[in-house]
Parts: C-alpha cells; structure tokens; sequence
C-alpha cells in the first residue's frame, strides 16, 4: 500500500482523483498538461525526459564528486528537445 503499481498512463487515477479535487483544484488533468499527471510520470519511471541529459548530468556528478569545479549542465531552450 502506498506504492504506485501499475503504469499511470492508463488513467485508471483520474476519476477518483477528480472526484477528490471537486473543485478545489485548477488542475486539468490532462496528459501532458497536467502536474499531477506529470508526478505520476516521474514517479512510475517512464517520462520522455528521462535519459534526454543523462550524459551531461552523469559528467556533472562525476565532477563535482571529484572536485573539479564542476560546471552546472546549461537548460535547454524551451522547445528544444
């Protein structure tokens, strides 16, 4: 109990969670939009960013384990993927 155990994509989670929310929150629910579909990404593993900066991220660990000075990864541009 607690876990998530089953992908959140297949949206079992929306209609309990919108009855729980009835009104209290703005949030959409929608995929891709949402925040709380977004966490459950995240929280079940499988989210399109995943892997998209793992090299830099992994050099900048490395880095700073090492203490070099490490230089914090650059952000992408908004679109750029």
């Amino acid at each position: 109990k607690g876990y998530l155990t089953e992908d959140a994509r297949a949206r079992r989670w929306e209609r309990p969670v919108r009855a729980a929310l009835a009104g209290r929150s703005e949030d959409t629910l929608v995929a891709d939009e949402s925040c709380l579909a977004e966490v459950f990404n995240v929280a079940w593993a499988y989210h399109e960013f995943t892997a998209q900066h793992a090299e830099q991220m992994l050099d900048f660990c490395e880095t700073a384990h090492e203490g070099r000075g490490a230089t914090p990864p650059r952000k992408a541009p908004a679109g750029e993927f």
